[in-house]
């Protein structure tokens, strides 16, 4: 996946910045939640991502997801506090700016 802000591939579980111009490891769970966050191609709710990463199909803590989040955020964000890439909208997840 390509966008103005990163060039991500779930295969190698990496993402280049082009901002920063540093390619960043993930773990398998984050690469799987930004795939999936891109395939879905939509704000995904916390049951979402619950359900379609963690494939958990019971109500769960969400700690877990926004523990990820944060983690990632550290990982790809030029200010985490101030989210250009993973943003969230309400009480949805969603990646900004990104060509399939």
């Amino acid at each position: 996946y390509r966008s103005q802000l990163f060039d991500f591939s779930a295969e190698k579980s990496t993402i280049y910045l082009y901002q920063s111009k540093k390619i960043v490891k993930l773990t398998e769970l984050e690469s799987k939640f930004l795939d999936y966050l891109l395939t879905y191609n939509r704000p995904a709710s916390k049951n979402d991502l619950l359900s379609n990463v963690w494939m958990h199909q019971t109500r769960l803590d969400t700690h877990t997801l926004e523990s990820l989040v944060y983690r990632l955020r550290i990982k790809i964000e030029e200010d985490p506090k101030n989210p250009k890439i993973l943003v969230s909208k309400g009480k949805k997840y969603s990646i900004t700016n990104f060509i399939a």
